[in-house]
């Protein structure tokens, strides 16, 4: 019986030594002699050479030795920034010092430590512009004013003001909000003090025709009392008083000397 598997042909043959021929051009191709490889090391030898003198160019460009710094600096003065008009936000948590001119703007100012500085010099009221928020004071000399007059304050209205006992609805709140916090948050307290204050009611000022020592919002509505306002009016009213009592001890001095009698 003749096999059924059939013999090898002489063109896969030839197929087969065509691609082993080809496989070793290829590796023969690829392959680095001697000399090519001197050739390339030498090659990155240069490259590696001119990225070192770049690198080292760019350093001296970009760097100063001590004896130019000292220069640069010999007789400078430190750069003093001066914001004007500019907005500064943020935390303070340094010194700002913002020289002799200029305005440094803010949200909340807070001077943890003039509670406990005690001023023994010169010192004077601060009072602040509604308009800008910009602090600052009233002067109060003669040169710095004009048609000066007698100011006409009713003492009548004056001596009518009562002072009043009176707790502030913020601080019950904030007594509520530190009670319904869990315990131990930080400033969970339930024990919170509401304190007891003494002082006027702004809207009887302001119905007793008083409103120079009332202090108005944008909308004009009543916000609170400018307490060194209230002194000027109770001068007034002292001044009235003194008048009458004088008057009176006039008057008793007259009588006391018709009846005859020597105080």
């Amino acid at each position: 019986m003749s096999s059924r598997i059939p013999a090898p042909s002489s063109a896969l043959g030839s197929q087969s030594a065509e691609l082993e021929r080809m496989r070793r051009d290829t590796e023969d191709s690829l392959r680095i002699d001697g000399s090519q490889f001197v050739r390339l090391y030498e090659k990155m030898q240069a490259l590696v050479a001119g990225i070192s003198t770049t690198v080292s160019n760019l350093v001296a460009q970009l760097t100063y030795t001590r004896g130019e710094v000292d220069t640069a600096l010999s007789g400078k003065a430190p750069t003093v920034h001066t914001h004007t008009q500019d907005q500064v936000t943020g935390v303070w948590s340094k010194n700002v010092d913002n020289g002799s001119s200029g305005t440094v703007r803010t949200g909340d100012v807070y001077a943890p430590g003039a509670v406990a500085y005690n001023i023994t010099g010169t010192r004077r009221t601060v009072w602040i512009e509604d308009a800008t928020g910009r602090l600052g004071y009233a002067p109060s000399t003669e040169a710095a004013k004009t048609k000066i007059r007698p100011a006409e304050i009713d003492p009548a209205a004056v001596l009518a003001v009562e002072p009043m006992l009176f707790e502030y609805i913020a601080e019950w709140e904030e007594r509520k909000r530190r009670a319904a916090l869990p315990s131990p948050f930080w400033d969970w307290n339930p024990d919170y003090q509401v304190h007891t204050e003494v002082g006027f009611i702004a809207e009887q000022l302001d119905e007793l025709g008083l409103g120079f020592c009332v202090i108005y919002g944008p909308d004009g509505a009543v916000q609170g009392i400018e307490t060194s306002q209230f002194a000027i009016a109770q001068q007034a009213a002292l001044r009235h008083l003194a008048t009458q009592v004088a008057s009176l001890q006039s008057d008793l001095k007259t009588v006391l000397s018709r009846l005859e009698i020597t105080p």
